[in-house]
């Protein structure tokens, strides 16, 4: 109980009200004169207090509010192998008005017991120092003899710029051996909302002689206040309060100036957090000297298809961060194009129809995955590697392809709207007897194309009335030997 120099004794024990005892005896460890100490001791015999020691209540960073993070010390009962506490209650301070008022509506909540644990719907009335405090469960952490513990409840109400919004918690340890409890001290908190809105997208304007009409995409956020818009002369302005044209928390807002302007456009949230910026502006604002573009924008892949190389155009209205992967059909990553942040204005994004170790792709069907700005877009590009497929070369440098009556055959589907999908048999006969069609260039070569269904395929004949006149590259069909008829 004491090794502290000097006399000790006359040592009196009682019985303690939170299961254990209290000690107490004359003390001459200073050497001036005798003090009375006095030591807690737990029904296994450990000196101390039981209860848990809260460490912190913090906020839980990068996300929408609405939580903290709580960490406490553990019991000194919570040791291994006797573990002599079963859970931790985890408790929230509210007011008497909240706690009756959940009380009055029923279900689950009820006036918690000595041995009931803490969980949602359960309240406790404590008094100290005739003032009573009303406490809401929040869970039940079980004891597992850790050295610390720590659990993410909810809060009440969020700090922002209306003011400090503090919340008082505390954890309690329940006893493995009885309906004993012990309650820490009482520690306070808040939480913050520190996550901006995205930045809205597709924000564009139209110019007209009078008004100029701003449009955009609605943000997905749930605590989203307003969005703010701002107007200036050209794209380097900034936003503030005389550049302020006026809030709305619509996706559409019309500006009654006359007159070419640069548009700027923020998300606010209830919290006060801005997002980032968006522009636009009319056409006419950027004939007149406009250099920057005025949204995001990705063009197509050219060319499509590709045997060569591909490029895509990629708009950026200010600096950002670009992400640019090829996946296959099957969706695997193939090769990364881009990973890094660009500067602001139009750039073109290429890939050399190679994979990341640099070998040259199959032919086959690749998906171009671009994200910059909060935005994302897929776009699609078929590689062929163009090469000539000859069946048989009767004669030399004469391939089956420059005889009469030859014949290929693809299979493909209707379009949606036609109903249900139905295979079609598209046929091709060459035109004329003789077709440079050996060039390893994939030279073009004039074809004739028809389409049918099987079930018209013993009444239609590929020189039906249907049939058009194509210039088809030779690369991109397989023949097959047919008898001419």
């Amino acid at each position: 109980i004491s090794a502290a120099p000097r006399e000790q004794g006359y040592p009196t024990i009682t019985p303690s009200n939170i299961a254990g005892a209290i000690i107490a005896w004359r003390d001459y460890r200073s050497g001036t004169g005798y003090d009375i100490y006095a030591q807690n001791i737990t029904l296994s015999g450990k000196p101390g207090n039981p209860e848990p020691h809260l460490l912190s209540v913090a906020d839980v960073p990068n996300d929408q509010g609405g939580k903290v993070r709580i960490k406490w010390q553990r019991s000194l009962l919570d040791t291994i192998p006797s573990l002599e506490i079963s859970t931790y209650g985890v408790w929230r301070q509210v007011t008497g008005e909240y706690a009756m008022a959940q009380l009055a509506k029923g279900g689950s909540a009820r006036m918690a017991t000595d041995t009931d644990e803490s969980k949602p719907g359960l309240f406790q009335r404590t008094v100290a120092n005739a003032q009573s405090t009303w406490w809401e469960g929040l869970a039940s952490i079980p004891a597992r003899g850790q050295i610390s513990y720590s659990f993410v409840a909810s809060t009440l109400a969020d700090s922002g710029a209306t003011g400090l919004a503090s919340e008082l918690y505390m954890v309690d340890a329940h006893a493995s051996f009885g309906s004993y409890y012990w309650s820490s001290e009482a520690d306070s908190g808040h939480s913050v909302d520190n996550l901006p809105p995205a930045a809205p997208a597709a924000f564009a304007a139209a110019f007209g002689p009078n008004s100029t009409w701003l449009h955009w995409h609605r943000n997905a956020e749930n605590d989203l206040a307003e969005y703010r818009v701002y107007r200036g002369l050209d794209a380097s302005f900034e936003p503030s309060a005389a550049t302020l044209v006026g809030s709305t928390r619509d996706t559409a807002f019309t500006d009654t100036h006359s007159g070419y302007a640069f548009y700027k456009l923020v998300a606010v949230d209830v919290h006060a957090n801005t997002s980032a910026v968006s522009i636009a502006a009319p056409p006419s604002a950027l004939d007149a000297g406009g250099a920057l573009p005025v949204a995001f924008a990705l063009g197509a892949v050219t060319p499509n298809p590709s045997a060569q190389q591909c490029a895509l155009s990629l708009a950026l209205p200010r600096a950002s961060r670009v992400t640019a992967h090829v996946y296959d059909a099957a969706g695997r990553r193939v090769r990364e194009l881009s990973n890094r942040s660009w500067d602001a204005g139009s750039h073109t994004l290429a890939w050399d129809l190679a994979d990341q170790s640099g070998t040259r792709v199959h032919d086959g069907l690749y998906f171009v995955r671009v994200e910059a700005g909060g935005l994302s877009w897929t776009k699609r590009v078929a590689v062929i590697h163009c090469r000539t497929r000859v069946a048989r070369t009767p004669k030399p440098g004469r391939s089956s392809l420059e005889r009469p009556g030859f014949f290929m055959r693809a299979i493909a589907t209707t379009s949606a709207r036609e109903g249900a999908a139905r295979p079609l048999v598209l046929s091709i006969r060459s035109y004329a007897r003789t077709r440079r069609c050996h060039s390893p260039r994939g030279e073009w070569s004039r074809h004739t194309l028809a389409a049918h269904t099987p079930a018209d395929q013993k009444r239609k004949s590929p020189r039906s009335s249907r049939a058009r006149t194509f210039r088809l590259p030779v690369c991109a069909a397989i023949p097959r030997r047919r008898p001419t008829p």
